[in-house]
């Protein structure tokens, strides 16, 4: 995947570095994102050099490509009626709320790996063992 990344993606408040001099910089997301700024962003919060100290940066975080799933109209297409109602309550739970369970299933919102398990995890305890799909899947950088 190339090293272009979509601004958009990235949350307000994200944490950038311009450190130049840290010896993990080639592995590091927020230094390889803070390349590529661009012009209408003027303002940020940045992680400052002292936070690297004997190689090691405490805000450091790899540069990695995931798998996002985004949608998921048809997930219960397959569930009994009395499983519903169990199941999207844990589900709504999990994902924090009903407008963030609505972002999620129409799509606004990525599905991180480990939270698509989860949700797997569900439906293998409701006895739906076979695969859920969400409606697309994305590679993208981890922010």
């Amino acid at each position: 995947m190339e090293n272009k990344f979509d601004f958009k993606k990235i949350g307000a408040g994200y944490l950038f570095c311009f450190n130049a001099e840290c010896p993990k910089k080639e592995e590091c997301i927020r230094y390889a994102v803070s390349r590529q700024i661009p012009d209408d962003i003027c303002v940020g919060q940045a992680v400052l050099p002292p936070a690297c100290r004997d190689g090691q940066c405490k805000y450091f975080k790899k540069k990695q490509v995931m798998v996002y799933a985004y949608g998921f109209e048809h997930i219960y297409d397959k569930v009994l009626r009395k499983h519903y109602t169990e199941m999207r309550t844990r589900l709504t739970t999990y994902l924090g709320n009903n407008g963030m369970y609505y972002s999620y299933k129409h799509g606004k919102r990525g599905l991180t790996p480990d939270q698509q398990q989860y949700i797997r995890n569900i439906f293998a305890d409701y006895g739906y063992p076979e695969d859920v799909v969400f409606d697309k899947y994305e590679k993208q950088y981890d922010f």
